[in-house]
């Protein structure tokens, strides 16, 4: 499953609702080399 947000500015939010199954999952930041630069971590679902 993959949801992203729309491209937002600086100091802007958005929220949106996943209903997830029980694991592990990656989030990052898609923009340019964001997730390179450690916009990133992993949630587990138990």
């Amino acid at each position: 499953m993959e949801e992203e947000t729309a491209d937002l500015e600086p100091g802007e939010s958005e929220k949106f609702t996943v209903t997830l199954e029980v694991g592990e999952y990656e989030i990052y930041c898609p923009v340019g080399d964001h997730e390179h630069r450690g916009m990133r971590t992993t949630i587990t679902v138990s």
